[in-house]
């Protein structure tokens, strides 16, 4: 699993590529948990190279959704593959996290927008 981190204007985008395993999700947690301590209010998670997740990694990206929403703060999934869509759908996750999961990088950048967040810098 490869982690890659950047901002674009008042977004912080946390991008994953590889496998999400059991062994390996601590390290993700911990990257969203500095995140949010460190004041990120809006941090998108792009999952668009993720090839493999467990099921335990399903149910701790539940648990930071939650997290984030309890601390007035934003965690959205980009989940561009039919692969991370359908795992969503498959757990049930959108019922939990719909207004959290985007299934492409133009209708998050508008929702985005909507709330008034800059998107442009860096």
């Amino acid at each position: 699993m490869e982690i890659g981190i950047h901002k674009k204007g008042d977004l912080q985008i946390l991008s994953v590529k590889g496998k999400i395993r059991l062994q390996n999700w601590r390290v993700l947690d911990k990257h969203l948990e500095n995140m949010l301590e460190n004041g990120g209010r809006w941090v998108a998670m792009d999952l668009s190279e993720v090839t493999l997740i467990c099921s335990t990694g399903i149910g701790a990206i539940m648990h930071n959704v939650r997290k984030f929403r309890e601390n007035e703060a934003s965690l959205l999934l980009v989940a561009t593959t039919p692969y991370m869509i359908d795992l969503f759908q498959l757990f049930g996750c959108e019922t939990f996290m719909g207004d959290s999961i985007f299934a492409d990088w133009r209708s998050l950048e508008q929702r985005l927008h909507s709330q008034g967040l800059a998107l442009t810098g860096p």
